[in-house]
């Protein structure tokens, strides 16, 4: 049995966009801990304005997630 880690949580933009790693795929996180230390850093950068400000969001794999039946993020 392989085991994968489940996408729980994201970090997404003001805009709704998911955060991507340095490899342009979406980072996703099974702790939210981790997510919200991700997003502490980036947000407390001194750069970032009210619109650039970065959440955390329910990932695909976590089980209140809502999917949209085209695909988009709530």
């Amino acid at each position: 049995m392989t085991s994968t880690k489940l996408r729980l949580f994201a970090i997404r933009t003001a805009s709704g966009q998911l955060l991507k790693g340095e490899d342009g795929t979406p980072l996703y996180f099974s702790d939210k801990r981790a997510a919200k230390a991700v997003r502490d850093k980036t947000n407390h950068d001194g750069n970032t304005t009210p619109s650039q400000q970065l959440y955390i969001t329910l990932g695909p794999d976590h089980k209140r997630n809502q999917a949209q039946p085209n695909g988009a993020q709530r």
